[in-house]
């Protein structure tokens, strides 16, 4: 599998977060960029100590919905890998959501100002 070559604001993020993460982490960093409008909302809102039921009232969904986000996330984040588990990507989650904050992106969403509701 190529290696994914991050958007401008993912390479941002990353060089924020330097020494902060090893290889795999990096990787699958780069991998959001593969992620769905409503898998990059729940990453974020995890990211931003959000709970699962607190991620599906936020986002105007229900949990189940939720949790399917979580498992396309994850096997997207692990390419050919073993994907990582719920705790690893609540962890990668805030480190993004600190990293993107310190490279000036406000905490950045991800969504590009998209509804991400599914109520529109």
């Amino acid at each position: 599998m190529p290696a994914l070559s991050p958007s401008p604001s993912t390479a941002r993020v990353i060089a924020a977060l330097g020494a902060l993460v090893d290889a795999r982490e990096a990787r699958m960093l780069r991998a959001l960029d593969t992620l769905s409008p409503q898998e990059r909302a729940v990453f974020v809102l995890l990211g931003h100590g959000m709970r699962t039921k607190q991620v599906a009232h936020e986002l105007a969904i229900s949990a189940k919905t939720v949790e399917t986000h979580l498992a396309r996330l994850r096997a997207k984040l692990a390419g050919e890998e073993a994907p990582p588990d719920l705790a690893e990507v609540t962890f990668l989650a805030r480190l993004w959501v600190r990293a993107s904050r310190e490279a000036g992106q406000g905490g950045e969403d991800l969504s590009g100002g998209e509804d991400l509701s599914g109520t529109s």
